[in-house]
């Protein structure tokens, strides 16, 4: 499906814009994991659901899986990749995969995908996107898989 589209929001107050609209269960939001309590992830897991973010993000690592909120809220968790991981882009296409053909298309259902990355992030914008792109891929043919309900992949700071 040649129509997803993945786009970068740079706006200043898209954390509140997103987070809002995570509230209402308008748009599934994404963020990788981290317990401190400045990042994105505690920030989203508390303004999503409330609950305490820590043991979340420690079933995600010990998994090494993507988590899923829902049907609490519209919100994933995705692994924190180690920056020493040989093919970082390689791992983050099995997340996309995970967060998009496993937790996205078959539960969450809606039209936009927002992944949260932190300021001080380790993982560049584009590498994201390709990731995305390569995970979607069928035999390496440029053409991607149908999806029927992902239709944008919108990433941004917080």
């Amino acid at each position: 499906m040649e129509s997803l589209k993945c786009e970068i929001d740079t706006r200043p107050d898209a954390f509140q814009r997103y987070v809002s609209l995570l509230k209402h269960k308008k748009v599934h939001v994404a963020c990788f994991a981290s317990s401190s309590p400045k990042s994105c992830c505690h920030r989203l897991v508390i303004a999503a659901s409330g609950i305490e973010p820590g043991i979340l993000v420690s079933r995600v690592e010990q998994a090494n899986d993507v988590g899923c909120l829902h049907p609490t809220a519209s919100l994933s968790i995705i692994p924190q990749p180690d920056a020493k991981d040989v093919d970082m882009e390689l791992l983050l296409s099995r997340y996309m995969k995970e967060l998009i053909l496993a937790g996205h298309e078959k539960y969450i259902r809606l039209e936009q995908l927002v992944i949260m990355v932190d300021s001080a992030r380790a993982i560049p914008f584009q590498l994201i996107s390709k990731s995305i792109y390569r995970a979607l891929a069928l035999n390496n043919t440029g053409e991607l898989k149908k999806l029927d309900w992902l239709q944008k992949v919108i990433i941004c700071e917080c």
